[in-house]
């Protein structure tokens, strides 16, 4: 399955890009207006495609996988600042704030909902990671949902 992603995704994005190319031609030569929200959701099929990746291929394990269902357990394991908090702590935060920027953008939905799209996604990718032989660790869920949080409160309503 890893394999199966691994190889797929540069085709992926490479058709990602041939049709951004096709429609900013399109768009060129038949005169029509640029749309933002189009970008924004190239931008996101492109983030989502890199996300989808990262949990899926990225950093195959080298050792035994232990799965990890005591909230705060792994959070609190790595010393503030060391090089696996970045990596894990901030990283796993920082992985989402597009995500929930997008849902904030694009549709304006209210936090809980962003929250409730957030958990159901995450689950979704732990339960992903637990059947190709990853790690499912409820710490990721509990960030991944700060990091999307934060990504939704990145917009500033204008009143």
């Amino acid at each position: 399955m890893k394999l199966i992603l691994k190889n797929i995704l540069p085709v992926i994005i490479l058709l990602t890009i041939l049709l951004a190319i096709y429609r900013i031609l399109d768009n060129t030569i038949n005169h029509k207006k640029y749309k933002l929200i189009d970008f924004i959701y190239l931008i996101f099929i492109i983030y989502f495609l890199m996300l989808i990746y990262v949990v899926t291929c990225d950093g195959l394990l080298t050792y035994e996988p232990v799965n990890n269902l005591k909230p705060f357990k792994e959070i609190l394991r790595y010393r503030l600042g060391s090089t696996l908090f970045i990596k894990n702590i901030i990283g796993n935060i920082i992985l989402f704030v597009p995500f929930g920027l997008f849902f904030k953008l694009t549709f304006n939905l209210k936090k809980r909902y962003i929250f409730i799209i957030t958990m159901i996604f995450c689950l979704s990718i732990e339960l992903i990671q637990l059947l190709i032989g990853r790690v499912f660790d409820i710490d990721d869920i509990i960030l991944n949902i700060i990091g999307s949080i934060i990504g939704s409160k990145l917009i500033i309503k204008k009143e």
